[in-house]
């Protein structure tokens, strides 16, 4: 069966499980169902996560005076705060309005079903390697030297998965032998950065509406993805780029086995408290 005027968001969860659930749900409805040019609702920034749909964006300053969770986590806190649901369905409305769709494939209502839990994605999804849409020139790819393209973490929430920009800068300075790029958001945290010698400085916020697209295209670029505990491990695996992580030793299997679609060569550390020196020589074992 057909269908043109059908909508799936709207999507306001955390960018981990947008990669791994639900991006690849409402591509493999797409494709099972024939449903062509569908609309599709999530953060601005997430557009280039859904070829040949109608997007309708959501920007973070929208949220701004719910002053709730900073990442919306809306598939737990649906049901216990009133202000997420209102929300929610405020969007929901705007969508049918503007976009005349007649039906709307809700995630809260498919994550309840039980068709988006964790440890069970594939049945309903499909997957396919993610490849920058947009045509970027960031970066000198005349250069001899591989290249590493770090996501250094900072959030607001879950802190002890942060790790300082200085412990960043170590690393860098640690493999001269190596060109770096820095993946991630600009901000204070990230200007502490322009200090050290790098392949390339890109400012992030300038292309905000194009921000996964752009790590797609630096992920494409390096050889090797250096990522803490975070939704870029699942970026940079389903990219196809071999990648070093670290994290909490209970994340291991299920990064670099479960949901590791491609089977993308990945050394994945236990600890979050790694130390730089080690961090590296893994680093250089995975390039050698």
């Amino acid at each position: 069966m057909k269908h043109s005027t059908i909508a799936f968001g709207p999507w306001l969860g955390e960018f981990g499980w947008e990669l791994m659930y639900w991006h690849a749900f409402v591509r493999k409805k797409c494709k099972d169902e024939q449903i062509q040019k569908p609309v599709v609702c999530s953060w601005c920034e997430n557009k280039h996560l859904y070829k040949n749909t109608t997007f309708y964006p959501i920007y973070k300053k929208d949220i701004e005076p719910l002053n709730t969770y900073p990442n919306m986590y809306f598939l737990k806190y649906y049901h216990s705060d009133k202000k997420i649901r209102d929300f929610y369905n405020v969007i929901k409305q705007k969508i049918k309005q503007q976009s005349n769709v007649a039906e709307i494939v809700d995630p809260v209502e498919i994550h309840e079903s039980g068709l988006l839990e964790f440890g069970n994605p594939r049945k309903h999804q499909t997957f396919e390697v993610l490849k920058p849409m947009l045509k970027w020139q960031l970066l000198n790819t005349n250069t001899k030297k591989p290249r590493i393209v770090l996501f250094p973490r900072f959030r607001q929430q879950n802190t002890q998965k942060n790790k300082s920009a200085e412990f960043w800068m170590e690393l860098i300075k640690m493999l001269p032998q190596y060109n770096f790029v820095i993946g991630g958001t600009e901000g204070p945290y990230f200007e502490k950065f322009s200090n050290i010698e790098l392949d390339s400085r890109t400012l992030h916020g300038t292309f905000a509406n194009s921000w996964i697209d752009l790590q797609l295209y630096l992920l494409q670029q390096s050889n090797l993805a250096v990522c803490p505990e975070s939704g870029t491990i699942f970026l940079a695996l389903l990219s196809n780029t071999p990648t070093v992580a670290f994290g909490s030793e209970r994340e291991k299997e299920r990064c670099a086995k479960v949901e590791n679609i491609f089977a993308t060569p990945i050394i994945y550390i236990g600890d979050r408290e790694v130390a730089t020196s080690d961090l590296a020589k893994t680093i250089i074992s995975m390039l050698n």
